[in-house]
C-alpha cells in the first residue's frame, strides 16, 4: 500500500497531516516550560516496503521542534530505488508529539498513532519506528544539531554498523567493521559484510572521506557511496542515510567510537529500541520488518526485549506478547559487542548501542539502534 504523502516518509506520516495530539511541558512563571525534545535535528531513516512496486527508501531529513510537543518546520531528501527524491518541506504547526514516562515519544496524527520510540534523557538523540497502519517497515534515528564542531570531531577509530538494500532493491546487506578517521576529511574503512544471508570471510578494506559541519551535519564517501548524517555528542557518535547519489543504494547507519575500558556492565538498563530486519532470501513473502519497543540488558551478560511491536513491509502493524528469551552479550575493551548470531557497539556512556549481523551463513541482515 503506497498513497498519498501519508507514506513518503516517517515523519510525512506525522508531519505533513494536521494532528490533534498535544505534548510538551506545562505553564507557570512566564510561559509554558519546555521539554528535552527542543531544537534542530538531523533525521536518517530507512523505508522497506513490498507493494507493488516493491520500493527500498533511505531519508535524510532536517527537523525542528520546539520544546513544548509541536514541530516547528523541516525538509527531507530520499533515495528510492537510486531515484533521488525531494526536497520537501513540512510546515510549521504540521505535527505534535508526547513525551511519555521513561522518556518514550509518541506521535500522533488525529487519532492515529504514527511513530513510537524514545530519546535519551537530554533530549540530544532519539530513534522510533513507523506504526501508521500501511506505511511499510521503517524506522527513524536522530540527532540534535550542536556548535563548534568540524572535521576535527571525528578523530580516531570507530565502530561501523549499517544495513543497506540495492538500488534494484532485491538484495540486502549488513556491514559492520571499524572506520579510522584522522580528523582531517580522510577515513579507512575495514568491514565484513552479509549479503543476502552470505557472510565474507575476510574484512573488505574501503577509502573514504568524510565532512563535518560546525552544528554537526555529516557527509560520508564511501567507495562510490555517499551518505548524509550527523554527529552526536561532540563526536562521540554518528547517524547517517543515503546515498545521496543517483543510482546508489538506501541505506541506514550508525558510528560509535571505540572506549578503552568498556565492561559488560556498560550496557545496562532499559533502552529504546528500534530494528530493521531483512529476510536471508527476498522471497516470497515479507522481505522487510521493523520494530520499536525497549530492551533490558541486566550488566552482567543478559539482554532481552520488554515490549516489541513489529511492523511488516506491507504496512501491518502487530504487538507481540512476552515473555522474550533472553540472549547472551559481551563487552570488550573498546566497546565492542558480541551477542548471539550478531556483533555490535556501546557509547562510552552506555547510551547508545548498536546491534548488526547477522553474523551467520543464511542469516538475514539486521540492525538494531539503542538510546537509554
Amino acid at each position: 500500500m503506497r498513497t498519498s504523502a501519508l507514506v513518503y516518509m516517517f515523519l510525512a506520516a506525522l508531519l505533513l497531516v494536521p494532528a490533534a495530539c498535544g505534548g510538551g511541558g506545562g505553564g507557570g512563571g512566564g510561559g509554558p516550560a519546555t521539554d528535552p525534545f527542543l531544537g534542530t535535528y538531523s533525521l536518517s531513516q530507512f523505508r522497506g516496503v513490498i507493494g507493488p512496486p516493491l520500493e527500498a527508501t533511505a531519508y535524510w531529513s532536517t527537523f525542528s521542534f520546539d520544546g513544548l510537543g509541536s514541530l516547528t518546520g523541516g525538509t527531507t531528501s530520499s533515495i528510492t530505488n537510486g531515484t533521488l527524491g525531494g526536497p520537501m518541506t513540512s510546515p510549521a504547526g504540521s505535527a505534535t508529539y508526547t513525551i511519555l514516562g521513561g522518556n518514550a515519544l509518541q506521535f500522533t496524527s488525529g487519532a492515529v498513532t504514527t511513530g513510537l520510540g524514545g530519546m535519551s534523557a537530554d533530549g540530544a538523540l532519539w530513534t522510533m519506528g513507523v506504526v501508521a497502519p500501511g506505511s511499510g517497515a521503517s524506522i527513524v534515528c536522530g540527532a540534535r544539531h550542536e556548535s563548534g564542531l568540524s572535521v576535527a570531531s571525528l578523530n580516531g577509530r570507530y565502530h561501523y554498523a549499517q544495513f543497506l538494500t540495492s538500488a534494484s532493491g532485491t538484495s540486502d546487506a549488513s556491514f559492520w567493521g571499524w572506520v579510522d578517521f584522522d580528523g582531517g576529511g580522510n577515513a579507512s574503512y575495514s568491514i565484513w559484510s552479509n549479503i543476502d544471508g552470505t557472510i565474507s570471510g575476510a574484512p573488505a578494506t574501503v577509502p573514504g572521506t568524510y565532512t563535518v559541519a560546525a552544528n554537526g551535519t555529516l557527509t560520508l564517501t564511501l567507495g562510490t557511496a555517499t551518505y548524509r548524517g550527523s554527529v552526536a555528542r561532540g563526536g562521540a557518535l554518528g547517524f547517517f542515510s543515503g546515498s545521496t547519489i543517483a543510482g546508489g543504494p538506501a541505506g541506514l547507519g550508525v558510528l560509535i567510537r571505540y572506549s578503552t575500558a568498556a565492561t559488560n556492565a556498560m550496557f545496562s538498563g532499559t533502552y529504546h529500541t528500534t530494528a530493521i530486519i531483512a529476510d536471508a532470501a527476498l522471497a516470497p513473502a515479507i522481505n522487510w520488518r521493523a520494530t520499536t519497543g525497549t530492551t533490558m540488558a541486566d550488566g552482567a551478560g543478559s539482554w532481552a526485549p520488554v515490549a516489541v511491536t513489529l511492523i511488516d513491509d506491507a504496512g501491518t502493524v502487530s504487538p507481540i506478547s512476552g515473555p522474550f528469551l533472553p540472549t547472551s552479550y559481551t563487552v570488550a575493551p573498546n566497546g565492542g559487542m558480541v551477542f548471539t548470531g550478531a556483533v555490535g557497539a556501546i557509547a562510552s556512556d552506555g547510551s547508545v548501542a548498536a546491534l548488526i549481523g547477522g553474523t551467520t551463513a543464511g542469516s538475514g541482515p539486521v540492525l538494531y539502534i539503542m538510546i537509554r
